[in-house]
């Protein structure tokens, strides 16, 4: 949670998380770790 800078539950959504298998992420709909903000690094590391 602090990583997201979320210190209540409340104020955590559905895009703070990240899942850590793909199995999970299958089941759930939440991004795969190795996928989440993939596209926003790509396009860092294009620059």
């Amino acid at each position: 949670m602090a990583g997201s800078r979320n210190f209540r539950i409340s104020t955590i959504s559905r895009k703070d998380l990240m899942a850590l298998t793909e199995e999970a992420a299958k089941i759930s709909g939440i991004p795969y770790v190795m996928d989440a903000y993939k596209e926003e690094a790509e396009k860092i590391l294009e620059e």
